[in-house]
Parts: C-alpha cells; structure tokens; sequence
C-alpha cells in the first residue's frame, strides 16, 4: 500500500521565508503553495530570528530549529538546547523538555519543535515572540 500523500496549502506574503525540507527559502511576491509532500516544513510564523529568542523556551526552541536548518551542526545546537534544560523555570516542565531533547537527537527536529510550541503556547497563551516579550 502507498503512503498517504499529505498536502498542505499554504498562502506567503512578499519577504516571508520558509524552511523546506533542508532549504531556507524566500518569496520575493505574493504566492500560493501547494505542499504535496515534505519531511520537514517549518511555516513564517513558525520560524524563530535568534534576536527574538529572548525567554528561555524560545532559546530552546531556536536552538532545535537550528539543529533542522544547519543539520551538519545539529549536535552542537542539540547539545545547547540540552545545556539550558537546568534553568530553573523549567522544573515543572523538565520531563516535557528531556523528551523534546531526546526526539531531536532522534532526528524528529519537527516534532520537538511541535512540542515546545505547544509548551511555549500553554505558558503564554500564544506562541506570538511579541505577546511573550511583553509578558516579561
């Protein structure tokens, strides 16, 4: 039996990036998308600029996403989402992250970062990098 194809459409604005199975990319106008199949797609609004990883589960957060988009690098960015695991805002949610840690040694970089999102949303209500900076 064949594997289930999924696709998704997307909708990008002039600018917006996008990361594609390995590729960083950027429209340069207006454009619709069709995604018939991908490992790994992050989104514009999944995507975390390094000066706006400013709370420590953005840090981690940009920290697995650099381990998808530099995967020659992946263990020296794994190794630094790991080294930020003692914080201690973390005590509540250290068996979350250990897991999270552990799915992108796996290789599965998409799927921890699924969780800290949605970890990132149950803290601050949204995963918007504006909304947490003015939380604190």
């Amino acid at each position: 039996m064949a594997p289930k194809l999924s696709t998704r459409s997307i909708t990008l604005k002039k600018g917006e990036k996008f990361f594609l199975n390995g590729a960083l990319m950027r429209v340069d106008g207006p454009v619709k998308i069709e995604i018939c199949t991908a490992d790994s797609v992050l989104l514009p609004y999944q995507i975390l600029e390094e000066k706006d990883a400013s709370v420590p589960l953005h840090k981690i957060y940009y920290c697995v996403q650099q381990a998808l988009v530099e995967e020659g690098n992946k263990d020296k960015w794994i190794s630094k989402a790991s080294s930020l695991l003692g914080a201690p805002e973390f005590a509540n949610d250290r068996l979350s992250l250990e897991g999270v840690i552990t799915d992108a040694e796996k290789g599965d970089q998409i799927k921890a970062l699924r969780q800290l999102r949605n970890l990132i949303k149950s803290q601050y209500g949204t995963f918007s990098i504006s909304y947490v900076e003015d939380a604190h």
